[in-house]
């Protein structure tokens, strides 16, 4: 009896092309199932949820958060859940009885643990605007207060929560600002050097009345301080002033004697060259003086002399 090629097919070829197909199935089928993150509704916690799926059952499985494990409760129909309280990588492992493993991670993080960030908007006449801004759970304004630099407590004088705006007053030269957000996260910033804006007039509003008390008693200290500066200054501006009318006298009184000195020998010089000039005066008369008495007596002798001798016409006469 012939056996048919058909008959070959349906019999022998087909099965065993169906079985191996079976076991390759079976050996290399991975873990099949479904995670779940829900949204967080109170920015501290989320929940998680695993449902194993598929014909082929999962031998085991694992959950981390990070590296720590996280606990996973049966709730039925092959679902688990868990809760997580912080951010960080989600990796879910799953085994099944053939050894094959499927890994899936996930991000987490809608679990609010930053503070609000703090941040300067307007800084004048004592008035100290800053800008709260918290993108999860948002700025809790009640919290909002502010420590000045004489550890006085200071409240808000005025809020806009809409654009997250908040306004202290104060008068001193330094501020602490704290925020904290809707689940407790606190920021602190602290803005310094703010005495160069200051207008020592304004009033505080809204501060305790420790704080007030304080800063009244800052407020007298800085006027008496800046009193007592002007004071020094006048009295520094005086004194510069006398010492420059006493200098300038000085040297007046020194030109003065200068000019006296000079005076006086020139008066000198002069004195002296007019005793001088009269001296040579005086010696002029006395040669001409001297001069015209030797022509008198040269005179004098010459007519003596005529006088004694007799003319010679008379000589002769008398000769015998």
């Amino acid at each position: 009896m012939k056996k048919h090629p058909k008959n070959l097919f349906l019999f022998c070829i087909l099965p065993f092309v169906i079985i191996n197909l079976i076991i390759f199935y079976l050996v290399t089928v991975s873990p099949d199932y479904t995670l779940t993150v829900a949204d967080t509704t109170d920015f501290k916690t989320v929940n998680i949820s695993l449902s194993l799926k598929g014909i082929i059952p999962v031998s085991s499985f694992t959950v981390k958060l990070g590296d720590t494990p996280v606990e996973m409760k049966s709730i039925g129909n092959k679902t688990y859940t868990g809760i997580l309280d912080s951010n960080g990588t989600l990796e879910v492992i799953a085994f099944n009885f053939n050894g094959m493993k499927k890994t899936e991670y996930d991000n987490i993080s809608s679990i609010d643990d930053v503070p609000p960030v703090i941040s300067s908007q307007d800084i004048s006449n004592g008035k100290v605007t800053v800008l709260l801004e918290d993108s999860q759970s948002g700025v809790d304004f009640d919290s909002v207060y502010a420590i000045d630099a004489n550890d006085g407590r200071v409240t808000p004088t005025d809020y806009d929560e809409k654009n997250s705006l908040v306004t202290f007053q104060t008068n001193t030269d330094s501020l602490e600002v704290h925020a904290k957000d809707k689940i407790g996260n606190e920021s602190v910033a602290t803005f310094d050097g703010l005495s160069m804006t200051f207008d020592h007039n304004a009033s505080l509003s809204g501060n305790t009345s420790e704080s007030a008390s304080q800063n009244s008693s800052t407020s007298k200290s800085t006027s008496a301080s800046k009193e007592t500066t002007r004071a020094s200054e006048t009295t520094k501006a005086k004194e510069t002033t006398k010492a420059r009318e006493t200098t300038k006298a000085k040297e007046t009184t020194k030109a003065k004697e200068t000019t006296k000195a000079s005076e006086t020998s020139k008066a000198k010089e002069t004195v002296k060259a007019s005793e001088t000039s009269k001296a040579k005066t005086e010696e002029t008369a006395r040669a001409e003086t001297t001069a015209a008495s030797g022509g008198q007596s040269s005179a004098k002798s010459t007519t003596a002399s005529s006088e004694t001798v007799p003319p010679a016409s008379v000589l002769s006469t008398d000769t015998p």
